[in-house]
């Protein structure tokens, strides 16, 4: 998690798509103090991020409209589902980055890791005022970006 960017006290963390809760895991262990919640469409997946992260409010959601109109956060992180069985979908990426901006506070932040075939650096680059590729492997990439 070396490209997990500092999360100051307080700073409200959504994990999108937090399978076990790795990422909030390890945001949990940076900042403990970072109120937490984490969001899946699969229950049980929720039910092993609630072992890694007992304190951590979980949400059961097909995406961003389960959070309510009312959230706001400071980091969401993501590492967005993009296969439904064997195939590719970047529909869940797109939602997300276009979702984004409604539940981010201002200044906030999306952080998310891809793998290279979803470009993803195209995305961030057209919805965000400032975008930047934190890392690349010859498989992934991750992205941080800022709405505008």
């Amino acid at each position: 998690m070396k490209v997990l960017p500092d999360v100051a006290a307080g700073t409200r963390v959504l994990d999108f798509g937090c399978g076990a809760g790795v990422i909030a895991r390890a945001v949990r262990e940076r900042q403990p103090d970072a109120p937490l919640t984490l969001l899946d469409i699969d229950a049980v997946a929720l039910h092993a991020a609630r072992q890694n992260v007992p304190d951590a409010e979980l949400v059961l959601s097909d995406g961003l409209d389960g959070l309510g109109t009312r959230e706001r956060f400071g980091l969401i992180l993501s590492n967005p589902p993009l296969h439904r069985g064997k195939d590719e979908d970047f529909g869940m990426l797109d939602a997300l980055v276009a979702g984004t901006k409604q539940y981010l506070k201002l200044r906030g932040t999306l952080v998310a890791v891809t793998q290279r075939t979803a470009g993803i650096g195209k995305l961030f680059k057209t919805a965000f005022g400032h975008s930047d590729m934190l890392l690349e492997t010859t498989q992934f990439q991750v992205w941080s970006g800022t709405p505008k």
